[in-house]
């Protein structure tokens, strides 16, 4: 009646925040977790800070630093819990997060996941502020896949409430992306699932950080990484559906990527345009800020990004 949840935590030179993500998940009003943080080979006082919380409750590894995806797998082994939770080392979750969400699944057959509210703070929770999304809903998987790529949203990965079957039919995290690994693994999760249930009442705290944005990266590993999520949308959502409405909406993640990284990673951006063209679309979809439309319209959306690079040069 009260299904086990497991709580996985990576920790990974989080000294700073860790302590308030374990006590966020400690003091879930809903009883029935388990605990697992498992330390990505960290320099700092992240393991010593787990260790002080470990309890028959709390279990706490260490592993040689292989990064969060692979720390996450490794948690999910060792886990028992028939629902998955997992928590960054420096977010948070409200208190009644894990039982609304519960009780809200409880109702519904084993292969639904369950999403809820989020918002961005800096230090303290009290700072942050709530936006209503679209993808802030029920839908079904495909849609809601779609949704997101055209624009409507992100969901943080501690918003998930997942049914452990689900991890087990769409597979273990991909330990060779390092930038939009979460996105990539909760579409493969999604689109083993029946639906996605929307929890009002729950909360999330996703701390952002200075220069958190993925327009802001230039490390070629990690654009790389973002590439090949997107490539992996592809060869996952077409086996489930292959519209012409899926197949845009990949192309806005093409197309957005090339909007970014023409310049700085050239090769890659040709790659993304050909996979728009092997999608079948054969107009660029529309990004950016208004302006960029309207003139990307007149002079052509290539011919803008080279005149945007020429002055951002000069």
């Amino acid at each position: 009646m009260f299904p086990l949840v497991s709580i996985i935590i990576p920790a990974y030179n989080s000294e700073k925040y860790l302590a308030e993500a374990i006590q966020s998940a400690i003091v879930q009003t809903y009883e029935n977790t388990e605990i697992i943080i498992v330390d990505d080979g960290s320099f700092d006082n992240s393991y010593a800070i787990a260790k002080r919380y470990e309890s028959n409750k709390v279990k706490v590894y260490r592993q040689k630093n292989s990064g969060a995806s692979a720390a996450r797998n490794f948690g999910f082994l060792q886990s028992s819990g028939k629902y998955i939770q997992f928590l960054d080392s420096d977010d948070i979750l409200e208190s009644s997060k894990i039982e609304n969400q519960i009780i809200l699944l409880s109702q519904l057959p084993e292969n639904y996941i369950s999403s809820c509210s989020w918002l961005w703070f800096h230090e303290t929770i009290s700072d942050g502020k709530f936006e209503m999304q679209k993808v802030m809903t029920d839908s079904d998987p495909v849609g809601w896949l779609t949704l997101v790529w055209t624009g409507g949203g992100m969901m943080q990965t501690a918003c998930w409430l997942t049914p452990r079957i689900l991890i087990e039919k769409a597979g273990l995290w991909n330990e060779t992306l390092s930038l939009n690994d979460d996105a990539e693994f909760f579409c493969r999760v999604i689109l083993h699932s029946e639906g996605i249930k929307y929890c009002a009442s729950s909360m999330v705290y996703y701390r952002k950080h200075e220069g958190q944005r993925i327009s802001t990266t230039k490390n070629m590993k990690s654009i790389t990484s973002l590439l090949n999520s997107y490539i992996a949308y592809e060869e996952n959502v077409l086996r489930f559906d292959s519209s012409v409405h899926v197949k845009y909406s990949l192309a806005m993640n093409y197309t957005e990527f090339i909007y970014q990284y023409y310049n700085l990673a050239p090769d890659l951006a040709a790659v993304a345009e050909m996979k728009i063209d092997n999608l079948g679309v054969k107009k660029f979809p529309s990004v950016g800020g208004r302006r960029f439309k309207v003139i990307s319209k007149i002079i052509g959306f290539k011919n803008l990004l080279r005149t945007r690079y020429f002055f951002k040069k000069r």
